[in-house]
C-alpha cells in the first residue's frame, strides 16, 4: 500500500511539476516531493501564494498588495481623468504607492438602486483574493439618487438610505477588518450646469436636494461600534470653500447659492455637477486627513510590498 502510494506520487509530481526524466523522480526524496505537491495544490487550491525560496511554506507572513475600492457613480467615474487638473483617483494611487491598489468602480449615471450589479460583481473580484484583501471601501454616492421626484434617477431618501445600508452591512460582514468611507455628494452649480452641454441642463437638480441627500448621508444609522465607518461631509467642504454660509437645513441655504449665479461653486466643478481639479483636490484633502489620523490607514504605518532595492543588494555585488 506504501509502495503504491509513493508511485503515486511519483507520478503526480511527474504530471505538476513537468519533469521528464522519471528516474530522477524515483530516486529523489518521497517526501520532498510530498511537500512539493502539497505547496502546487495549494497554488490550485488555496488563495495563498508560495514563497520562491521555501517551497514549503506559504506566504501568509509576506505582505502583498491591499485593494482601496472607489464605489459610486461619475464622481468615481471621472477621477482618474487627466484633463481637467488634479485627478482624486490617481493622488490616492499615488498615497497607497506600494501598499494598496486603487480600483475604480464608478459608474456614471447610477443611482444606489442600479449599482446592486455593480456591487455584486465587486464582491466576486474580491472573493478570488485574500480574504484580508480589501483595505478600504469609499462609497461616494447619491449624486444622481437626489434627482427631482419623477425623473429616472430619482430614489427616495429613505429607500437611498436603506440601500447605503445594505452594502454597508454586506462589506462589514464580508470583510470585518476592512475601513469604510463615506462621501456626501457636493453642491451643484445650476449657473454653470445651464450652460453646460450636459443633457438636462441642470433641470433635475435642485441646491437643497442636494443638500437633503447629503444629511441623508450624515444621519444614516450604521452598525459602528468597533469604529470602522466614517463619514466626509463633502457638501458643506465645498459650500465653505466656496465662500456660502452653510446650514444642517436644506431650506435655509445661503439664496445665492441656491443658483450660484456668481458660479462661486462652480469654479471646483467642470460643467455644475462633476468635480473637476480643483474640488478633486479639496476630496483628496478631506481623505487624507481622515486616512493620516486613523489607525491601520495611514500608508507610513502599513508594510509596504517589497524592501528598498538596498536589501537586494549582496556583499559579493
Amino acid at each position: 500500500m506504501i509502495k503504491s502510494f509513493s508511485f503515486l506520487i511519483v507520478i503526480i509530481a511527474a504530471i505538476l511539476f513537468n519533469i521528464n526524466s522519471f528516474s530522477s523522480i524515483c530516486s529523489a526524496d518521497l517526501r520532498q516531493i510530498s511537500n512539493l505537491i502539497s505547496i502546487k495544490l495549494n497554488l490550485h487550491f488555496s488563495r495563498g501564494p508560495v514563497h520562491p525560496d521555501k517551497p514549503d511554506q506559504i506566504m501568509a507572513a509576506i505582505s502583498h498588495y491591499k485593494k482601496v475600492i472607489l464605489f459610486g457613480d461619475s464622481q468615481f467615474e471621472t477621477s482618474w481623468r487627466q484633463d481637467r487638473g488634479f485627478a482624486f483617483a490617481a493622488g490616492l494611487a499615488n498615497y497607497y504607492t506600494r501598499r494598496a491598489d486603487v480600483l475604480n468602480r464608478g459608474l456614471s449615471g447610477y443611482n444606489t438602486k442600479w449599482m446592486q450589479s455593480q456591487f455584486n460583481r465587486i464582491l466576486e473580484e474580491l472573493d478570488r483574493g485574500h480574504p484580508d484583501d480589501l483595505l478600504l471601501f469609499i462609497m461616494w454616492v447619491g449624486t444622481n439618487d437626489c434627482c427631482i421626484e419623477g425623473t429616472p434617477h430619482h430614489i427616495p431618501v429613505e429607500q437611498f438610505q436603506a440601500n447605503m445600508r445594505q452594502y454597508v452591512s454586506v462589506i462589514q460582514s464580508k470583510y470585518p477588518r476592512a475601513g469604510i468611507l463615506l462621501v456626501t455628494p457636493a453642491p451643484v452649480s445650476l449657473s454653470k450646469m445651464r450652460l453646460s452641454s450636459l443633457r438636462t441642463k441642470g433641470a433635475d437638480r435642485t441646491q437643497a436636494a442636494h443638500k437633503t441627500y447629503s444629511e441623508a448621508v450624515l444621519s444614516c444609522k450604521f452598525d459602528n461600534d468597533n469604529g470602522s465607518i466614517k463619514v466626509i461631509n463633502l457638501f458643506d467642504a465645498v459650500m465653505n470653500a466656496a465662500g456660502y454660509s452653510n446650514t444642517s437645513d436644506p431650506s435655509t441655504l445661503d439664496k445665492s447659492a441656491l443658483v450660484d449665479e456668481k458660479q462661486q461653486i462652480g469654479k471646483f466643478t467642470a460643467d455644475g455637477l462633476h468635480l473637476n481639479g480643483e474640488g478633486y483636490k479639496l476630496l483628496y484633502t478631506l481623505v487624507t486627513k481622515v486616512l493620516n489620523e486613523w489607525q491601520g490607514f495611514n500608508p507610513t504605518s502599513m508594510e509596504g510590498v517589497e524592501p528598498g532595492w538596498q536589501s537586494k543588494v549582496t556583499k559579493s555585488s
